[in-house]
């Protein structure tokens, strides 16, 4: 018998077709799936870039990456949403999805595809029975089936409503206002530098750059304009950067000004910010503030170099060059060395003085090292003042820079007095004339003379020039005495002449004293004049010895009062006390000048050299007697009349105190009065000799008339004709 031979098994070619089918409806169904979420994809990242920019304002750089951003996540989606549908699927995978969507198959489909696949080992342990029944069983099964109406629908259709939720309003909004749709691309696909149309636009007119430079201490002015919107409040919102680099937030209103117009200043700015202004739905760019210090001058020290007249020595202490105001002779070479609080770009030394009803104003560069340093010179000629005018590397300038002030001592011409004689003088020819100068100087002195004139001729040169010496050429003060023998210049009596001291410094100036007369005498006229000074003194003691007898008298009237009184002075004596202890002190003074008259009454005797002046010895003794009374009686009686008056302000004053006074008053009166009887005998001498050489010249003058007529009638020739 012959083996039963295998029937040949055929694929389910209906069943595959149907898959081809359905492989086909469900590559569309997940293209348009995957196309719905890609648009859903871009439609978010143009949300998220016109969100951000709309709301923050990007800068160019940002939009430009956010554009690259996009690029690339739509790039990547369109890969994996996209692209991932081309992948095949498997049958018996395809199957399986119809089998579970069908649900009546029982398996068959599946099996069939499986089974009948050429390279499936498992197809030989099969009946082929079974296996052509299972698939004549998927055939007949599928014949009548719709692969398409299988596929599940719900991922593209919630992929395509997320789409219309996520595209539709921009495609409203676009609609609605195509303004910002094209704000949109220009600002976000071709970067344009163009504003969002808002409902509220204001225009920042102040700062007008993002980046603002400021000096501490400056203010900044932010202005702006409303363009368009409500009466929304505007406000500054600003970030303030501490040393420490931590940001504070604060907000500040903006103050109106008019309609539509808004300021904020920020005085005295001290730290860095950014700020940015708000109003409604606008946003302002940030702007930045950066404040930097001014330069100032740190520390300054001065080094003088004093001009050669000074004779001054160039060096000067340390602590004596500190700061920058200066006290120096004219001439003077100042050098300054200075450092800046911050480095600096440009420096000049400026100097001003007054001119008249103006400023007079120098200024000259200061060259600058290691940014910081500055040194230079200049020369004081006048008083004034100088800065220093710094400009940082910022290009801010300080407004109030330190002024110092410059002194300058003007060279004087040298101080030249004649303290002795003093006054002018009468004297003989062969006398001597004693001087004394004090001369003075800034800086010394070069050399000095004593000058002497004709009367009237101190414009023309010196008769008689005396060199005054010095100790050392340069001595800034002296006092120089001489004594010159006017015997040995022969000057005729009458002669009338000016003399003055005169003395030049270094640079040539001149100084000269006050001039004095001096006149050449007769000796009988010198001792005329001396007679005519001891007739002074004789009035002088004898006034001296009237008001000492008054105030005596009056010190005695208030001890008779006191007496009455019971032993005290009554209260309403004390002025008169007072008054006869200022009539005492009037007494010493006329004492005191009464010596000095006597002592320039000797001099001029020794001066002179009238040694056989006959009253000198006599002259001297009464000196010396009036010095005695007033330093035995006139002083200790103000001493006296002095305690008397101070206790009677807070004790009593009895007559024996007043006794006291009035007795050493007395003494001293006595002596005055002694002096005064001596000088008025003196003075009645003097008289009568006077008198008698009165006589004697009139006699010689009678008898010289007489001779002279004599001649005439004898017909003589006159006795000055020359005749025998």
């Amino acid at each position: 018998m012959a083996p039963e031979q295998t029937p040949t098994v055929e694929r389910p070619e209906v069943a595959l077709g149907r898959l081809q089918e359905m492989r086909r409806s469900r590559h569309a169904l997940r293209v348009r799936t995957g196309l719905f979420r890609w648009l859903a994809l871009a439609g978010l990242l143009v949300w998220a870039s016109f969100l951000l920019d709309y709301f923050l304002s990007l800068p160019v750089g940002v939009r430009g990456f956010h554009i690259v951003a996009a690029a690339v996540a739509l790039a990547v989606g369109f890969k994996l949403l996209l692209l991932a549908a081309r992948s095949p699927i498997a049958e018996d995978r395809l199957a399986a999805e119809i089998e579970t969507a069908a649900g009546d198959l029982e398996q068959a489909l599946i099996t069939a595809i499986q089974l009948t696949r050429p390279d499936n080992p498992r197809r030989e342990l099969c009946s082929p029975v079974l296996l052509a029944r299972t698939v004549a069983t998927a055939e007949a099964r599928m014949k009548d089936l719709r692969p398409g109406s299988l596929l599940s629908r719900r991922l593209a259709n919630r992929a395509l409503l997320g789409a219309l939720l996520i595209l539709g309003p921009i495609a409203g909004g676009a609609a609605l206002r195509p303004d910002l749709a094209e704000t949109f691309v220009q600002r976000n696909l071709l970067l344009e530098s163009v504003e969002w149309p808002r409902a509220y636009l204001l225009t920042i007119e102040e700062p007008a750059t993002p980046m603002t430079l400021l000096a501490v201490g400056d203010a900044l002015t932010v202005q702006a304009t409303r363009e368009r919107g409500g009466e929304a409040r505007a406000r500054i919102v600003a970030f303030f950067t501490d040393a420490e680099g931590e940001e504070t937030r604060e907000e500040f209103p903006f103050e109106r000004r008019g309609e539509g117009s808004f300021r904020r200043i920020f005085t005295n700015v001290s730290r860095d910010f950014r700020f940015r202004v708000l109003c409604g739905d606008f946003a302002s760019p940030w702007y930045e503030v950066a404040v930097r210090s001014r330069p100032r001058i740190e520390t300054i020290a001065l080094r003088f170099d004093y001009p050669d007249y000074t004779g001054l020595d160039a060096e000067v202490p340390a602590a004596a060059l500190e700061g920058g105001h200066l006290k120096v002779p004219v001439g003077t070479l100042v050098s300054y060395e200075a450092t800046t609080s911050i480095p600096v770009r440009e420096a000049a030394r400026v100097e001003t003085r007054r001119a008249g009803d103006g400023e007079w104003r120098d200024e000259q560069p200061v060259p600058i090292t290691e940014g910081e340093r500055l040194a230079g010179t200049f020369t004081a000629e006048q008083d004034g003042y100088y800065h220093f005018r710094l400009v940082s590397r910022d290009g801010f300038e300080n407004p109030t820079p330190i002024r110092y002030r410059i002194a300058v001592i003007e060279d004087q011409a040298p101080g030249v007095q004649l303290i002795e004689p003093g006054r002018n003088q009468e004297l003989t020819n062969r006398a001597t004339l004693r001087v004394a100068a004090h001369l003075s100087d800034d800086y010394g002195i070069e050399e000095a003379s004593l000058c002497f004139f004709r009367d009237g001729e101190l414009a023309g040169e010196p008769l008689h020039v005396v060199p005054l010496s010095l100790e050392a050429v340069g001595t800034r003060k002296t006092v120089i005495e001489l004594e010159l023998e006017l015997k040995d210049w022969e000057l005729a009596p009458g002669t009338r002449l000016e003399y003055v001291a005169r003395a030049t410094d270094a640079i040539g100036q001149l100084g000269e004293s006050r001039a004095w007369l001096l006149t050449i005498l007769e000796e009988d006229e010198v001792r005329r004049v001396l007679e005519e000074e001891t007739e002074r003194i004789r009035e002088l003691v004898q006034e001296t010895f009237e008001l000492q007898r008054d105030a005596r008298r009056g010190v005695e009237e208030l001890e008779e009062q006191a007496r009455v009184a019971g032993g005290e002075l009554p209260e309403e004596s004390r002025a008169s006390l007072r008054h006869q202890r200022m009539s005492q002190e009037r007494v010493n003074r006329r004492i005191d000048d009464t010596m000095e008259r006597f002592e320039e009454l000797v001099d001029r005797v020794v001066q002179n050299r009238l040694t056989d002046y006959k009253d000198l010895p006599w002259i001297q003794q009464l000196k010396e007697r009036l010095s005695t009374i007033g330093e035995e009686s006139a002083e200790p009686s103000l001493e006296q009349l002095d305690a008397l008056t101070e206790r009677a302000e807070t004790d009593e004053v009895g007559p024996r105190d007043l006794r006291e006074a009035a007795d050493r008053m007395r003494r001293s009166e006595l002596g005055l009065q002694q002096l005064a009887d001596e000088l008025e005998e003196w003075g009645d001498v003097q008289t009568i000799i006077r008198k008698l050489e009165d006589l004697l010249n009139t006699q010689s003058e009678v008898e010289a008339t007489v001779r002279e007529r004599i001649r005439e009638t004898l017909g003589e020739p006159p006795a000055d004709s020359g005749g025998d």
